[in-house]
């Protein structure tokens, strides 16, 4: 196993996948991102999704809603 190991390649942890995500909240107004998928661990299949908002009325809405919780 040692023999394979050593001279394989390293895997490179890039983008997998990006994709439109829209949100309609509770209040029924509708958010816009953009899921970003990055691998972190290829052989363990973790990975993380980053929702970007698409938007400048997404980011406002978000960052209402965040100044609301404080």
């Amino acid at each position: 196993m040692l023999k394979l190991w050593e001279p394989a390649e390293p895997v490179d942890h890039t983008t997998r996948m990006r994709y439109s995500v829209r949100w309609r909240s509770h209040a029924g107004v509708t958010l816009h991102f953009t899921s970003v998928v990055h691998v972190a661990d290829v052989w363990q299949a973790y990975a993380w999704h980053d929702w970007i908002p698409e938007d400048a009325e997404t980011l406002r809405i978000l960052r209402n809603a965040d100044q609301a919780k404080t």
